[in-house]
Formats: structure tokens, C-alpha cells, sequence
């Protein structure tokens, strides 16, 4: 049987004796990247930078570190996500902040961002750009921190979403134009709805058929919001972003999507069927994850 997450003497509660205590109780419990995961806690806990933890390693902890901790280990051993544990991740930089009611930024996203960036062009100067789902705010907030002078609109269906990310709109001094409403029946007079209105649109929609949910980790399927991962109608959630796409987007407006590699030709032979001509961009571990695509000339 697994040991109790308290350790038997607190004299011991020492920042080397938590970490290698905590990492032989994770390992027990299965729980992804064991040793890393009590570095975070700890770095969390006593409010330092992860690797200054080996220059600290006889520190000992205070009681209120202690209790702190020790409710960080019980719910990591859940294989609850480090980042809802401390409510926070990096993102391009940024420090945005999270709960349950956002899906947790993925390396992937930063690429999409990354990709679009790259192909900004210098004529269009202070863009417009329109963030589809938004989340926690962690793709308009990226842009309108590497583009000052766009104008970033964001919208989220959820409510509790929204929340999350105007606050990290008004921690991280980055003003957004942010929206509650819905892809499926968009507000004529919504400012980010208007005809011929729209530079850039990005989205990382839902993409996951609940068929797939059978092979993914506890960590993502028991504690991240389902409707940021799945969707009955992959396809179809994209047919609403181009139909919405081509009639927002400006003559020589650009899009970018962030896909399933096993839906991603046929979202985009939809796009091509509505207009549109465009390519797909593999990530950094060489999947087919992205499109990028303009109205067809």
C-alpha cells in the first residue's frame, strides 16, 4: 500500500527530503514526471524559481508551507493537473492564469501563434485580428502582446471561460475586446461579426470525437473542460469557422486553425469547397496540425 502523502516526522520537512519523499509517492500513484511535479509544487509553494530549489535543498518548510504543500501532493496524486494546482502557465511568456473552466494552453497553440506571427505582412499595418474561443484569453493575449497596435477581439461561449480571461486581460495590462457569444448564431451587430471587418482570424476550436476520449491520459479527460476538448461534429465546428471566416475576413484577410491530425485534410477540403485556398502546416513534432488559408483569388 501506498504511503499516507505526510511525511512520519516533520523534522524532515526539508525542501530535499519533501522532493525525494514526494517523487517515491507519485511514483506509487503513477502520476506523470514524478520528480517534476513536486519541483513545481515546491517552487510554487515557497514562491522561487524552480531550479533555485537545489541551492535550497536543507531549507526547512514553515507549517504554513507544510499544509500548503501537503494539499498540493494530495491532488497532484489525482493526476490533477500541475497547472490548476497552482493556477497558473506560461504562455509565450506570459503568465496566464487558469482553473477548470479553461482548457490548458498546449505547446501546440504557441505554435499557432508562432505560425501566424510569422506571416503577418508589413502592409497590414494595426491589424485586426478575431480570436474564436477563447479560453483563457492565451491567443489574443499573445498577439496583442507582440502586436501593440492590433486590435484583438476575443470570444467565448462559456461565461466562466470569459471570466478567466479578462482577468488575465487586466493582470497582464493588455487590453481585448472580449465577447460572450456564440460561433453557431454570431450577433449581427456584434463589432467582431461585421462584414469586411476582420485582418486575422485564429481558433483552436474543439476537435476531439468523445470516441477518442477512451485512450486519453486522466489528467486531461477527468479535470479539463469537455466542451474545450470534444465535439460530436469535428468537421462541422470548422464549417462554422470558415462560413463565419467568409464573411468577416477582409479581401485579403488570413485564418489560421489549430486541428486533429485525423480530421485535418477534410476541414480543409470544406474550406477549399467554400472558397478558400490554403496549406497545412505540420507542428514541431511533424503532425498535420495547422491550417492557414485565405479567400481563393
Amino acid at each position: 500500500m501506498a504511503s499516507s502523502p505526510v511525511p512520519p516526522t516533520p523534522q524532515e520537512w526539508t525542501v530535499l527530503s519533501m522532493m525525494e519523499w514526494a517523487t517515491a509517492y507519485f511514483t506509487s500513484k503513477q502520476v506523470d514526471q514524478p520528480r517534476l511535479s513536486i519541483e513545481w509544487l515546491l517552487a510554487d509553494v515557497l514562491g522561487m524559481p524552480r531550479l533555485q530549489l537545489y541551492l535550497h535543498f536543507d531549507r526547512p518548510l514553515t507549517n504554513t508551507e507544510r499544509d500548503a504543500l501537503r494539499k498540493g501532493v494530495k491532488a497532484r496524486a489525482t493526476h490533477k493537473p500541475l497547472q490548476y494546482i497552482t493556477g497558473s502557465t506560461s504562455f509565450m511568456g506570459l503568465e496566464i492564469q487558469l482553473n477548470e473552466h479553461v482548457l490548458i494552453p498546449r505547446p501546440e497553440t504557441e505554435e499557432l501563434v508562432e505560425q501566424a506571427l510569422s506571416r503577418w505582412t508589413k502592409s497590414m499595418q494595426d491589424p485586426v485580428v478575431l480570436d474564436v474561443g477563447s479560453g483563457s484569453g492565451c491567443i489574443a493575449l499573445a498577439v496583442k502582446a507582440a502586436l501593440t497596435g492590433a486590435t484583438v477581439h476575443g470570444v467565448e461561449l462559456s461565461e466562466e471561460a470569459l471570466a478567466v480571461s479578462q482577468r488575465n486581460s487586466e493582470s497582464l495590462g493588455l487590453p481585448i475586446q472580449w465577447h460572450h457569444g456564440s460561433l453557431a448564431a454570431p450577433p449581427q451587430e456584434a463589432p467582431w461579426s461585421q462584414p469586411h471587418s476582420i485582418d486575422w482570424l485564429l481558433s483552436n476550436p474543439p476537435y476531439i470525437h468523445p470516441e477518442e476520449a477512451r485512450s486519453m491520459h486522466p489528467q486531461v479527460k477527468d479535470f479539463e473542460p469537455a466542451q474545450a476538448l470534444f465535439t460530436n461534429d469535428p468537421v462541422g465546428m470548422y464549417t462554422q469557422l470558415w462560413t463565419l471566416a467568409s464573411t468577416v475576413l477582409k479581401p485579403t484577410g488570413v485564418l489560421g486553425f489549430e486541428c486533429n491530425p485525423l480530421t485535418i485534410r477534410e476541414i480543409l477540403d470544406t474550406g477549399i469547397r467554400l472558397g478558400f485556398e490554403g496549406e497545412v502546416v505540420a507542428d514541431i513534432q511533424g503532425y498535420e496540425r495547422f491550417i492557414f488559408a485565405q479567400r481563393a483569388h
